[in-house]
């Protein structure tokens, strides 16, 4: 997960991670502003195994994101989205993100939502991490195939290159 404002909500994580028995480690990437220190203290008070890379390269960050469980996205702004949800569908994880408009127009079904308070994403986390990976494997084809359309480098530079000819005129 990556965190590079408190609008990111990352410590919300922590606290769900906390109320869980799940054994499930938190894995942040991205720099602190502001944030870590407290992420810290709720992991460690909450037993949760927590590792943070401030800097890491783009290979690192998807063999990451390869091995995770899943990726949650847990912002508190409903006007913006985020690069990392897609870069999860892409490598076949499951995402959960917030219940706003913005990220459901991103995102579509591809995605969990909930609400923005950490029992609902307690709640995602668990229903993810118990579900038997081939219940929702279909799933996971579907959101890779989504991020592949939306969000792949070809589509997004065809994407940007149209807005461009676009204010030319």
């Amino acid at each position: 997960m990556l965190f590079r404002s408190p609008i990111k909500n990352c410590s919300s994580i922590a606290r769900a991670l906390s109320l869980l028995n799940s054994g499930l480690r938190y894995i942040a990437v991205g720099r602190d502003c502001g944030d870590l220190q407290l992420i810290r203290e709720i992991c460690m008070e909450g037993g949760v195994e927590f590792k943070h890379y401030s800097m890491i390269s783009e290979e690192d960050k998807f063999e990451l994101i390869k091995n995770s469980a899943m990726l949650v996205y847990p912002q508190q702004s409903e006007f913006i989205g985020g690069l990392s949800p897609f870069e999860a569908m892409y490598c076949g994880k499951p995402v959960i993100v917030s219940n706003f408009k913005v990220l459901k127009d991103l995102y579509g079904d591809n995605a969990r939502y909930f609400l923005n308070w950490v029992p609902d994403l307690a709640k995602e986390i668990s229903f993810v991490n118990n579900l038997k990976k081939e219940v929702f494997r279909q799933d996971l084809i579907r959101a890779n195939e989504h991020s592949k359309r939306t969000a792949s480098f070809d589509v997004m530079s065809k994407k940007i290159l149209e807005i461009f000819r676009k204010m030319k005129k």
